[in-house]
């Protein structure tokens, strides 16, 4: 092995974290694993804090912990890192559509959606479609909506879902899916909203620090 160019110590690896095609992840979390027992071994002998800042620094597997994994609040060391690790969600009260449609859980992941080539899709390929589409003014309309009251926020999903799915050629297979379409409108809106609303705190703190 050559000499280290310090020029490249920082430079900035960006991986895959929205899918798993059956091997990233497990890379990802052997990664992960690697350098947290290179620290431990290590620690008498390195900055720790600092090891840590860089490797938050030098690629995106520290938000590909955040999301996929239950112990995720080893790193902190970053405004981003510091944000992802106390922020919960501001969406904590039971979903209207769960009382108000009489929902089953048992049920939620088998309704059935046809796409415009009349193939049966189930709720993963409605969840990905609306996260491939989902721009930030249809988070920020529902976020609007939302902080009227619950009410206001589920009828601007009825209707957001209902365009949504005739804007992009899809139908529903039984009208009595109707809730479970509209619990993963919602759950899609509510999870990019909190993501909008953790950059705009980390926005406002990278501003005063």
């Amino acid at each position: 092995m050559g000499p280290i160019n310090s020029k490249n110590l920082m430079n900035y690896k960006e991986y895959v974290i929205d899918k798993n095609n059956g091997k990233n992840f497990n890379t990802y979390e052997n990664y992960i694993s690697l350098f947290l027992e290179l620290i431990d071994n290590y620690e008498s002998m390195c900055d720790v804090s600092l090891c840590m800042y860089a490797f938050e620094k030098t690629s995106n597997l520290a938000k590909w912990l955040y999301k996929n994994m239950i112990n995720n609040k080893i790193f902190h060391h970053t405004i981003d890192s510091l944000v992802e690790s106390e922020y919960g969600s501001i969406f904590y009260e039971e979903s209207i559509f769960w009382i108000d449609s009489n929902l089953n859980i048992n049920d939620y992941s088998d309704f059935e959606v046809k796409d415009e080539d009349n193939k049966s899709s189930k709720s993963q390929y409605l969840s990905e479609l609306i996260q491939s589409k989902l721009v930030n003014k249809d988070v920020l309309d529902y976020l609007n909506e939302y902080a009227k009251g619950k009410r206001y926020g589920a009828k601007f999903i009825k209707k957001f879902a209902y365009n949504f799915l005739e804007t992009n050629n899809c139908k529903l297979e039984n009208r009595r899916d109707e809730g479970y379409v509209f619990l993963t409108f919602e759950r899609e809106l509510q999870e990019k909203a909190d993501d909008v609303i953790k950059q705009k705190i980390v926005e406002l703190l990278k501003n005063y620090s």
